[in-house]
């Protein structure tokens, strides 16, 4: 337990702009009063338009000194970001030269720790309104097929992949695969800057993909180019892409203040648990391994002796749509979750941190779990909830915020033991009690955000936006053409509603934190809400930016 005497400064660079990988983790940065100095967001790019990698490589090289630590963004450093790396816009002397400007850096700030992350390329192209659903699904199976036949020796599939050869315009499959190529040679380049001190941690984050693809010989050439530089301590390989700039942030958390949290982790179901989620190619509980280790905490087998309990809802075997047409279904996966439920519950009722990972579905919440929740357990007092994406983005971003949440707390016994020394300075009490109010309204805020965007539009208002928007849309979902701003409005109105339900429901007037022991103790509670912010911040359906303004109130048990 320690009073901060300074607040410590982080320089991000994001993957691109959306909230995922911008506005979170500078929320998470804002739960244990971190600074995070981001680029003009102008130069981060939008959507399709890459970002300016020379601006943002200029403000990194001027903010750098002022800063503990630079989580970077190859991909947006090299590429422009995500998208960008997708497609052939940067020849790869170029994306080179921009990497080695790191040399450069750390040689200027040798104490400035640099923590990175470099996606491995998707198993297929973006889906887009220029690139039809269908070349999505045959660049994919041409991956999947390429795998299968060159490392297994499938000559059965030799025919089909001959077929997809011609099928697959030879525009896009010659980008596709030179853009592989480019990137992979990108990837082995981040792990040479670890190996010779440039970088001091390296996430390697694999994105959509499927067990068997192109990804899977990549990642191979990249483990043994992990070994031969013997840096399998500094560099880690996993399931994930938007959520890493939250993992870097936490982990490097962590490491500045020598904590290594305790994670102990519960599924609902063990035989669940060896299944592969959606868009990703390992066991389910490999890739919870694999972040845990990640954000920077050490796994341990009994619940009683961890800092958190991770309770993970394992993937299923059958659709969100299935789920939700068949009442038998239904009743028979209440039946399979109640007592996972109830273990949380307890957990929250005994105010221990608890962290959610929902991936029974990609893309959304699993609805009976959140009825289950809703009915029997006081949410507020999660320590995290995600449910978004891909499962390695709800993995790694849940444990993010948990253990960021940890910190928070830790903050809060700084703040108890203030209150407890009669020569500690007024101002600074009061000065500690903002923070303390500050990170706690952060932390409701994500949590809200996650039920809501998880749940309420994710699993609801989304496809009904899409349904409404169907004969508005120029091409596909994934482009709304002029018609963004009727979606906007139609998801607005819907969810503004949802949300202001949940908060009603569950977190307004809920004692979220104790301060203090005993007869004295008190608590901070939500109060009204203020203010609701919906938008779609790429004129798509994919995703919705929210934010939320309320007030929290210190309350003392006798006015409860």
């Amino acid at each position: 337990m320690a009073i901060r005497h300074r607040r410590h400064r982080v320089a991000l660079v994001p993957l691109d702009d959306r909230p995922c990988n911008l506005k979170s983790p500078r929320a998470l940065a804002r739960l244990i009063d971190y600074e995070a100095l981001v680029p003009q967001r102008s130069w981060l790019g939008r959507f399709s338009t890459p970002g300016n990698c020379e601006e943002i490589s200029a403000w990194l090289r001027e903010v750098v000194g002022a800063v503990d630590c630079a989580v970077i963004s190859l991909d947006m450093l090299a590429y422009g970001g995500l998208l960008a790396s997708r497609t052939m816009r940067t020849p790869p002397e170029v994306a080179r030269q921009r990497l080695q400007g790191l040399r450069n850096i750390k040689a200027e700030h040798p104490n400035v720790a640099i923590f990175a992350s470099n996606v491995i390329m998707r198993s297929s192209i973006s889906a887009s309104a220029d690139r039809s659903g269908a070349d999505w699904e045959r660049v994919g199976r041409y991956s999947e097929l390429v795998d299968l036949v060159q490392r297994f020796g499938r000559s059965e599939d030799a025919g089909e992949l001959d077929r997809l050869k011609q099928d697959v315009p030879r525009d896009i499959l010659s980008e596709y695969l030179a853009a592989r190529e480019r990137n992979h040679e990108i990837n082995s380049l981040s792990v040479e800057l670890v190996a010779d001190g440039t970088i001091d941690w390296l996430a390697l984050t694999q994105e959509d993909a499927s067990e068997h693809g192109l990804h899977r010989q990549e990642q191979e050439r990249l483990h043994a180019l992990i070994r031969e530089r013997g840096v399998q301590d500094k560099v880690a390989l996993y399931p994930g892409a938007d959520e890493a700039g939250m993992t870097l942030l936490a982990r490097f958390a962590q490491v500045h203040m020598l904590r290594v949290p305790t994670i102990a982790v519960v599924f609902s179901s063990a035989e669940h648990a060896g299944r592969i989620a959606p868009f990703e190619d390992r066991p389910v509980e490999q890739s919870v391994n694999q972040h845990i280790a990640a954000v920077g905490a050490e796994q341990v087998a009994a619940e009683d002796d961890a800092d958190i309990r991770c309770f993970v809802n394992a993937p299923v075997d059958f659709t969100r749509k299935e789920l939700r047409d068949s009442e038998e279904l239904q009743q028979q996966r209440r039946a399979e979750l109640e007592g996972f439920v109830g273990d949380i519950a307890a957990q929250l009722d005994a105010e221990r941190a608890t962290v959610i990972c929902d991936v029974a579905f990609a893309n959304g919440a699993d609805p009976v779990l959140i009825d289950l929740l809703f009915e029997r357990a006081q949410i507020c007092r999660l320590t995290s909830y995600a449910a978004w994406n891909t499962a390695g983005n709800s993995i790694g971003s849940a444990l993010a915020h948990g253990v960021m949440r940890l910190i928070a707390l830790q903050d809060k016994g700084a703040f108890e033991l203030a209150g407890r020394l009669r020569s500690f300075d007024t101002m600074r009490y009061l000065g500690l009690l903002d923070s303390l109010i500050d990170s706690e309204s952060q932390h409701v805020e994500l949590l809200v955000s996650r039920f809501v965007d998880d749940w309420a539009y994710q699993t609801d208002v989304r496809e009904r936006a899409t349904e409404y928007m169907a004969d508005r849309m120029r091409r596909s979902a994934f482009d709304l053409a002029n018609g963004d701003e009727e979606a906007e409005q139609f998801v607005r109105a819907h969810l503004s509603h949802a949300a202001q339900e949940l908060y009603l429901n569950h977190f307004l007037g809920r004692r979220c934190v104790r301060i203090g022991a005993g007869q004295r103790s008190a608590y901070l509670m939500p109060c009204e809400l203020e203010e609701t912010h919906i938008a779609l911040p790429w004129g798509r359906l994919f995703e919705v930016d929210l934010g939320f303004t309320f007030g929290m109130q210190l309350v003392g048990q006798e006015e409860e």
